[in-house]
């Protein structure tokens, strides 16, 4: 019932489901002819709608229009003493009038022009029948060329210099970085001519990078923690027992993250390597203790460990309510609830763990009070 048209019906859980969960991406297709560049646009609007989680694909450029172009005969131009630059502008004096005056209306300029009655919309037959004016005469339009019905080149884009096309693309219940995976996979069937591709915008493509380099950094910092803990305690087991609590600590945000459908944002990977520092405390609180049993280092240190923690809830809860990007919405989400975790971990799990180091048979050295 739409031709040359589609019907788009928003996803019925679009807006329970939040913001966070739609990735909006904007593809440029680029090549040397703005025609193909509007066809590989078209083929992947289709490719993509057929994937369970592209939302809409929606083309921004209008189907091209037809338009009728004046071809000069050169050969009339010359003997009628004309150029095709004095036939445009008498077109244009015709189809527009000339600039009589200027408005200036809230910092913008427009022209007042003065023009026939009937010429805004006349047909082709009127225009053909316009006499241009030549010395000491006047040439009928329609002798001096040809009027032919064309496609027009509509607006026309560039990107690096080159000419493209764009999409829009809505991604749902994905990462960033899954997001951009998934429109490429769905884009790898589609063929490009030599001197063609896509591409994605600048700040999608450092945003993907970053992503990595940020994992990276998790990584980093986590083994960095455990070598510190190495040096000043010189004891490896120890420190592997101290640093088990930092992926203990992720279990409980990333449970939740879960749970809800919510993708893994930027500001969650920032929060883990921010958690991944803080978590350990608990657990260096309870091992610095000089006390012999396990449970009476946690009796020693509890004071301390739910006011640290607490105190870092607290901090976080203004940032999670009043945040207004995601960003700094999920840093306070896994500040929050990692540090919960690593309270529960450290008070009800890890004790058990490191108790459990010590083998049947093996008494510790009593420590002089």
């Amino acid at each position: 019932m739409l031709p040359d048209g589609f019907l788009y019906v928003p996803e019925v859980t679009s807006k329970k489901s939040g913001a966070k969960k739609v990735k909006s991406f904007q593809i440029a297709f680029l090549g040397d002819e703005s025609k193909l560049c509007r066809s590989y646009c078209e083929q992947a609007a289709k490719l993509l709608n057929e994937s369970p989680y592209c939302s809409s694909a929606v083309l921004n450029f209008k189907k091209v229009e037809k338009e009728y172009a004046f071809a000069p005969d050169r050969s009339e131009l010359v003997k009628n003493n004309l150029s095709v630059q004095s036939v445009a502008s008498t077109l244009r004096w015709f189809m527009f009038g000339p600039v009589a005056d200027k408005w200036l209306s809230d910092g913008k300029e427009y022209d007042i022009r003065l023009v026939g009655k009937n010429l805004r919309k006349a047909s082709l037959e009127t225009i053909e029948n316009l006499y241009i004016p030549v010395e000491n005469s006047a040439v009928r339009l329609s002798s001096l060329g040809k009027i032919q019905l064309k496609d027009s080149n509509g607006k026309i884009y560039r990107k690096d210099g080159r000419r493209c096309a764009y999409i829009t693309v809505e991604i749902m219940n994905l990462s960033t970085d899954e997001a951009m995976s998934s429109i490429k996979k769905s884009l790898k069937s589609l063929e490009f001519e030599k001197g063609y591709g896509y591409l994605f915008s600048n700040e999608v493509e450092e945003f993907a990078d970053n992503y990595k380099l940020i994992f990276k950094m998790l990584i980093i910092s986590i083994i960095g923690i455990f070598m510190l803990l190495t040096f000043l305690t010189e004891n490896i087991k120890k420190s592997m027992l101290i640093i088990s609590i930092i992926p203990v600590s992720l279990v409980f945000p990333l449970a939740i993250k879960f749970i809800i459908s919510v993708p893994l944002e930027l500001g969650d990977i920032v929060g883990m390597i921010v958690l991944s520092g803080i978590s350990v405390n608990n657990a260096i609180y309870i091992m610095e203790s000089e006390k012999n049993l396990v449970i009476f280092k946690v009796r020693e240190k509890i004071k301390s460990i739910f006011v640290t923690s607490l105190t870092t809830i607290v901090g976080s809860i203004p940032l999670y309510f009043m945040a207004t990007d995601s960003f700094s919405k999920s840093l306070a989400f896994f500040m929050i609830f990692g540090i919960l975790d690593s309270l529960f971990s450290t008070v009800l799990l890890f004790p058990g763990v490191a108790s459990s180091k010590n083998s049947p048979g093996h008494k510790e050295p009593n420590h002089a009070r």
